[in-house]
């Protein structure tokens, strides 16, 4: 992204002492020193801390066009180009004054610039550790025709550890005079070589292409994963994604998804196409910015699968949560809840003659930050920490379990603007 992307918005008076944080945190709502502080940290090249500033400054004046101007202009160097655009088309409506619109429109120029295309992508590699690798139930037991057995010593609970990569590449196509359209895709692939158990390598290749629109994306998707090199499911679908702001600071997203699962027969899962058949999913949340770099996310889902064997096919409803904070050089901090309520369709009678509904509940904490105060070439790099807990409960015992997991990664990440 060129420099001049700032210059048509970026004016930081000659001479000015410049705003510590301190007096922002003490006059969160003082839009004038919120703006000034704004300019400072995108001079500076703080972007993120430039970002927080402009959403409390366009929280008290939502209508102020030269916030809005750098809140697109900071949007885009940050690679949200579809942000920054709905931003500006806000600008460029009828009923602005026409030296706003004309201001919004040289921006937009320079925030397409003359290249179409855009491309970001990541390589990492790390390692897991997991506490429950097999899912076995906590109690030791199984039922077998509604009788509860032992299991046997290597259906136990095995800890086990694994080495982890992944692989993403993704990019925009900017289409028509005005770019507001685009052609978008993503694709990644990731692998876990276990240690211990006997399905070792789990591979996983999944890619989406189609269409966005400012808020709304329309996407073909496919996903393929194999178990120890034996095709396990071939999966193609498709996603239709709508996003929206209420206010500089509040967003909304509604989602919907499809998919054929087409599960194959490799030999350590001969009974697997039994669970062939499509499966479709629905979704909605809402995000919400509060100090800064924090951000607290919630949304609920609900989904349905069908199988050629009744057994597990289920339906499920579910809903999650997350509190997010990102520092201005990228260092971040996650904790997220979500459970999920699953009711099948027919009762396993192998099992027991009792249907099976699960509750699922997964916590997690993650941390991470960039290198860069390594050293500056060093910025592109990151780690980061993962800390999971799955807590299983269930109307039978085969599928009550709890598994830890921590996982570190150390990951390379770049983007062509």
């Amino acid at each position: 992204m060129r420099p001049m992307l700032l210059a048509a918005v970026l004016w930081v008076p000659a001479g000015a002492a410049p705003v510590p944080y301190q007096a922002v945190l003490e006059a969160p709502d003082d839009a004038a020193l919120n703006l000034r502080y704004a300019r400072e940290r995108a001079e500076a090249g703080e972007f993120l801390a430039a970002l927080a500033a402009l959403e409390r400054v366009l929280a008290v004046a939502p209508n102020h066009p030269e916030s809005r101007l750098l809140y697109a202009a900071v949007l885009g160097r940050l690679g949200r180009p579809e942000e920054a655009g709905r931003e500006l088309a806000e600008l460029e409506r009828p009923g602005m004054p026409p030296a706003v619109r004309e201001a919004a429109g040289r921006l937009r120029g320079r925030l397409a610039g003359p290249r179409r295309l855009s491309l970001e992508g990541a390589l990492g590699a790390g390692g897991e550790w997991s506490s429950n690798a097999n899912y076995a139930p906590r109690t030791g037991q199984a039922l077998l025709f509604g009788a509860p057995v032992d299991l046997a010593p290597e259906s136990r609970r095995r800890e086990d550890a694994a080495l982890t990569s992944f692989a993403r590449l993704g990019g925009r196509l900017a289409l028509g005079k005005r770019r507001r359209a685009g052609a978008v895709w993503d694709s990644s692939y990731y692998r876990v070589d276990r240690r211990g158990l006997s399905a070792r390598d789990l591979q996983g290749v999944s890619a989406r292409a189609g269409l966005a629109w400012r808020g709304l994306t329309i996407q073909g998707s496919f996903d393929h994963l194999s178990v120890d090199r034996d095709t396990f499911l071939r999966s193609p679908g498709g996603v239709i994604r709508l996003e929206g702001r209420l206010t500089p600071k509040a967003g909304v997203w509604m989602e919907g998804k499809g998919a054929y699962e087409d599960f194959a027969r490799p030999s350590i899962a001969p009974a697997s196409p039994e669970r062939r058949g499509p499966r479709w999913e629905a979704g909605a949340g809402l995000s919400l910015g509060g100090g800064p770099g924090w951000r607290l996310q919630a949304g609920l889902r609900h989904a349905e699968k069908y199988a050629a064997n009744r057994v597990h096919a289920y339906l499920r409803d579910g809903v999650d949560g997350a509190l997010s904070w990102e520092s201005a050089t990228g260092a971040f901090a996650r904790v997220s809840a979500g459970v999920d309520w699953d009711r099948y369709a027919k009762a396993d009678l192998v099992v027991s003659s009792r249907r099976r509904v699960d509750i699922l509940g997964r916590y997690g904490a993650a941390l991470g930050t960039p290198l860069g105060f390594l050293h500056p070439w060093m910025n592109s790099l990151s780690v980061s920490a993962l800390l999971e807990r799955v807590e299983a409960s269930s109307s039978l015992l085969n599928y009550r379990y709890t598994e830890n997991r921590v996982s570190l990664m150390a990951a390379w990440r770049w983007r062509l603007l």
